[in-house]
């Protein structure tokens, strides 16, 4: 390099024109300023939300529910409050399908020993007498032309296949008696008969395990998946590691967030499978768009500086992306706020929430650790230590730069002391100098 190359070389922000307007962006910008003085409280306060989330998300999922009630404008609504006028109903029924496990009929003793077990565990639950129908319960009572609703042989009961029982809970405990419920029948069952129960206590519970079994099996599966096109584009596993981190924190933070507000607003059990699918999609786009300008403007091995420098052109450019698209995406969620459905509503709320969590994490989250560790994420190769030599290309390099500098440096001087000589002698030989 000539020597006038090394002193531009040298001087910090020199000829860095970016964009296509070739506009010239500042060595460091407030925002890295700030960032950089309070690093680590930034770390440590994701790290602290993290830890929070993480403790209290199941509280969260326990808090969804499942509504499918009518808007209170529509006519519907007033349909079901007719209905529910003329046919007042505080229970929950719940049916005991009781099959055969081979071939042949399903009425004999075993259904007669089954039907007799769910009474006694109703009587030990404190229900009324009447809360339990089944065929053999009507034909005790001499009722049998009533008992054949329960079967599926209507002419021939002794020749049916399948039965069931019904039993009526108490809406405002129909959760945990079903589920004692369940643990009963199940038990009881012997092995000649093939027990299924079904309600809406069971559906309900259904629905929340499969969305606990997305957010334990299928989300976890996706990121790898997710993270190849991210892996190209950076070429770096360091950097990849920020995206995991923004992925934990704002998937915790989110959850940690809507816990209190689930306990006063009803949100849809879904949508916590939809948050995580949301903070998948944003950290890792977000994440991306910084964190690729962020290694086109880092050198090999940066220090600070060169830390500050290529993160302050990131924020600049793609900062100012991931604001205004989060932001967008953010309030087009919040405009579902506005339905009459309590799950579209609610939904809407989780969603939103979670997109400006997202948004705040990878503008400050991410930079802090970038700030915090710069010689290992600015670091090249996939050896976590560069081996002997690595580094001792790196100390080369390094005194290559010095004696540029140094050359620069004397070249500059002498050029300085040139001009101060060649001043003077055109002074001392200018008439009015000899007068």
């Amino acid at each position: 390099l000539h020597p006038a190359s090394a002193r531009e070389v040298d001087r910090p922000g020199a000829g860095r024109r970016l964009g296509c307007s070739g506009m010239t962006v500042p060595e460091h910008g407030r925002a890295v300023s700030i960032l950089w003085r309070l690093r680590f409280v930034v770390l440590l306060f994701w790290a602290t939300l993290t830890c929070l989330g993480a403790a209290f998300a199941t509280r969260f999922t326990n808090n969804t529910y499942i509504d499918f009630s009518v808007p209170e404008a529509s006519e519907g609504y007033a349909d079901d409050q007719e209905f529910q006028r003329l046919f007042p109903s505080t229970e929950d029924p719940v049916t005991v399908l009781v099959r055969r496990a081979d071939e042949g009929s399903v009425v004999g003793p075993a259904l007669h020993n089954l039907t007799d077990s769910v009474v006694s565990w109703a009587e030990t639950a404190a229900l009324e007498s009447s809360s339990v129908q089944g065929y053999f319960i009507m034909v005790d009572r001499g009722l049998p032309e009533l008992g054949v609703a329960f079967v599926n042989d209507v002419a021939d009961p002794n020749a049916s296949t399948a039965s069931l029982i019904v039993v009526s809970l108490p809406r405002n405990a129909s959760g945990l008696l079903a589920e004692d419920l369940r643990h009963h029948v199940l038990a009881a069952a012997p092995n000649s008969l093939e027990v299924e129960l079904a309600g809406e206590p069971y559906f309900l519970q259904a629905s929340l395990d499969g969305v606990t079994h997305d957010l334990e099996q299928v989300h976890p599966k996706v990121v790898p998946f997710a993270l190849i096109p991210f892996l190209y584009i950076v070429r770096s596993w360091r950097l990849s590691l920020i995206t995991l981190a923004c992925i934990a924190a704002s998937a915790a933070s989110a959850y940690f967030v809507m816990w209190p507000i689930s306990e006063t607003v009803a949100v849809a059990n879904f949508a916590p499978s939809m948050m995580l699918s949301a903070v998948l999609a944003t950290s890792i786009d977000y994440s991306l768009f910084l964190l690729s300008r962020f290694r086109e403007e880092s050198a090999e091995d940066s220090d600070a500086e060169g830390v500050k420098r290529a993160l302050a052109t990131a924020l600049h450019f793609a900062g100012h992306t991931v604001l205004v698209s989060g932001t967008t995406l953010a309030l087009c969620f919040f405009g579902l706020l506005f339905f009459p459905v309590g799950l579209i509503s609610s939904l809407g709320l989780a969603t939103g929430l979670t997109i400006c969590i997202s948004i705040a994490v990878n503008l400050t989250l991410l930079p802090a650790l970038l700030l915090a560790f710069p010689a290992f994420f600015t670091r090249r190769g996939w050896c976590c230590c560069g081996g002997p030599r690595r580094a001792r290309q790196r100390a080369e390099e390094r005194r290559r730069v010095a004696e540029l500098r140094a050359a620069a440096a004397s070249s500059s001087s002498a050029e300085e002391d040139l001009e101060e000589e060649g001043g003077s002698g055109r002074g001392a030989g200018s008439p009015a100098a000899g007068a």
